[in-house]
């Protein structure tokens, strides 16, 4: 859930043998109001609105867009960063794997329009609050009232089709906690993983670069 544009102090462990101090600055409106997505809920009775943030990494200027992990607990301005994961993990035996599967379906795909954000926003508030039954939009401990809502009939669908993997990401969970720690908050970010195709052409652009160098200091 977003509040405001907030700079914070962090540090994320990308590697879990390294980890770096950095600065981050989360932007909660970078799409504009059309990337904000409202819909109610039955349970609980209430609305609920998705959108997804940029996070500009300051320190390694690198920038990604997260998703929430926990759809009632909203960041502010006082909020500081503490250490994040390596990877995501869930309390529950099945959703650190279909929230893997989700992210490498479906979360280009979430990035294209504010109702593919959102379906893609609550299909992962579904895997990380269902605790009793299979993802469904639709009943349990997050469900929708209105199972005809655009973003939720597209959330079901990517719930359905969540092994149709397109690409591979690696997930980095920050975790906030305001002033008073009395509450925290988790921000979930990927960054593709490239297939190795991908690394052999890279290998061979090195290599070509090696040798071209190698027959320059010998033509010398």
């Amino acid at each position: 859930m977003k509040i405001a544009r907030v700079a914070i102090a962090a540090t994320a462990a990308f590697t879990v043998l390294a980890a770096q101090a950095d600065t981050l600055v989360i932007d909660f409106d970078f799409l504009g109001p059309t990337f904000d997505y409202t819909a109610t809920l039955a349970t609980p009775s209430q609305s609920i609105t998705a959108s997804p943030f940029l996070v500009a990494n300051q320190t390694t200027t690198a920038s990604f867009v997260a998703f929430c992990i926990e759809p009632f607990v909203p960041l502010s301005a006082s909020s500081a960063m503490l250490p994040g994961n390596a990877t995501y993990s869930s309390a529950t035996p099945y959703n650190a794997v279909s929230v893997q599967a989700l992210y490498n379906g479906y979360y280009g795909n979430a990035l294209s329009n504010g109702t593919e954000a959102a379906a893609f926003q609550f299909a992962l508030w579904e895997l990380v609050a269902e605790f009793t039954l299979s993802p469904n939009l639709t009943n349990g401990n997050f469900a929708f009232a209105n199972a005809a809502d655009p973003a939720v009939v597209r959330g079901q669908q990517m719930l359905a089709g969540i092994g149709a993997a397109t690409n591979i990401y690696s997930l980095s969970a920050y975790t906030t906690s305001n002033a008073n720690l009395d509450r925290s908050q988790n921000v979930l970010t990927a960054v593709l993983v490239p297939e190795p195709g991908t690394y052999a052409m890279m290998v061979a652009g090195l290599a070509l670069v090696g040798a071209a160098a190698a027959r320059r200091r010998r033509s010398a």
